[in-house]
Formats: structure tokens, sequence, C-alpha cells
């Protein structure tokens, strides 16, 4: 497989670029690339950069630009997520699929029992971070569009913005599944509790706002399962 890296500013043919530390490192020490190796870049534009891999000393290397692939099409289908934030490992994980299911925006909401300090900084390190996460996973998976990363939200905060948005609810006490209701817009948000769901009051503030409500599986399914397994369902059930 061809080695992709993210590069986060513009790019064009035919001209030569300094590599970020990031990359190096990978093209250098992980993947121990050789001087005129080829590799991709992506910025998150929709296109692919043929790029050729140029070396300057131990701690630094540029990039010759070469050739730009056709634009990647978007999905016709468009989802976001807005879940409660979880234990890091577990939100790292859901991010990771997410992205390579090709959400559009993820919404990291803060929920009565989310697991996260009300802090200004911790919350910009979570978004760092999570940015970090989904970029590592279009990497991986060839996606050429990143998904956009929210700062995290207080729930009641996100349903009133959205509130005139069809978003589906995850609820493993909800006697319907997907195709049991009639959507027929291609853009949707999924929304997504904590460890134990949301509360009473959360669940009752919800369903004023939304009427849709679903049942992934038969036995319960995680925090960061439950979302996933959403969007694949949504992928396959959903116009488009």
């Amino acid at each position: 497989m061809t080695t992709r890296i993210y590069y986060p500013e513009s790019l064009e043919i035919n001209t030569t670029i300094s590599l970020t530390a990031r990359a190096h490192q990978h093209l250098n020490q992980v993947m121990r690339a050789k001087a005129g190796e080829s590799f991709i870049l992506f910025n998150g534009d929709g296109y692919q950069y043929t790029a050729i891999f140029e070396p300057i000393s131990r701690h630094k290397s540029q990039a010759l630009i070469q050739s730009i692939s056709k634009k990647e099409a978007k999905p016709a289908l468009t989802i976001s997520l807005a879940c409660s934030i979880i234990k890091k490992e577990r939100m790292s994980y859901l991010i990771e699929k997410a992205t390579e299911l090709g959400v559009d925006c993820i919404y990291p909401l803060i929920t009565e029992r989310s697991n996260i300090k009300l802090k200004m900084a911790i919350l910009e390190k979570n978004k760092l971070y999570w940015e970090k996460v989904a970029i590592a996973a279009c990497e991986q998976s060839g996606r050429c569009y990143l998904p956009k990363i929210e700062m995290p939200i207080l729930l009641n905060d996100w349903l009133v913005s959205h509130q005139n948005e069809t978003t589906l609810l995850l609820s493993q006490f909800s006697n319907k599944k997907l195709q049991n209701h009639q959507i027929k817009t291609n853009k949707i948000n999924i929304l997504s509790g904590a460890e134990g769901g949301f509360s009473d009051s959360e669940l009752a503030q919800i369903k004023s706002i939304t009427p849709f409500s679903i049942k992934i599986a038969d036995h319960v399914l995680r925090a960061e399962t439950a979302p996933i397994a959403a969007i694949a369902i949504c992928h396959h059930f959903l116009p488009t």
C-alpha cells in the first residue's frame, strides 16, 4: 500500500514543499523511505497528490509534488454524529471508525454521564487529540476529506441548534429499527449517549425535539459500538 500523509496546507503540482516534522518522522523512521520514493499527500480538499520524497538531513525533508488525482466524490448521504463523550480509548476508537465510515461531522456532547472535566484547556486539548485520530484514520483508509471535529458542546445547546434537522436517537428501549421509519432526507444526525445512556431528564428533552428513535441490536451495545453500527446501517437503508 502506498503511504498516505496528511499535509495541513495547500498543494500544487510541480512545487516543492517542506514536510512537517510528523510527516518526516513517519517517512524517514517508520517507513524507512529512500530518496526518490513516491508517496501520497492529501490536505482535505478532496484530491490526492503524488509526491517524491527528498530527505535533506536526519531531521528534515521535503517533497516534490508531481501529479494530482481525480477529485474524490463526497458521499451522497451526509451523516453527522453527536455522541456523548466517553472514556479516552473508547472515544478514540469511535472517532477512528466513524471517520473510516465517512461521517461528515462529529459533535462531542457534554451530558450528565460524560467522562470529562469542564475546563476549556482540557476541552481544547481533547479536540486537538481527536482531530489527530481522525487524520490518522483518513491516512489509513484512503479518505481525502477530513471530518469536522467540533468543540465539545452541552447536550441542551446542541439540541437547540439542531432541532429542525432529522436526528436519529439510538435507544435500546425503542421498538423500531431504522427501516421502520419513513426517512426521505439524505442528511441526518445520529445521537448517541454515554455508558449508561442518557438520563431520564435528557431523554425527555431529546424526545420533545426528535420523533425518531431506533434500536440497533437485540443486545445492549457499548457506547462506542452503537454509533458505528448505526452509521453502517444508515448507509445501507437511507436514500442516497
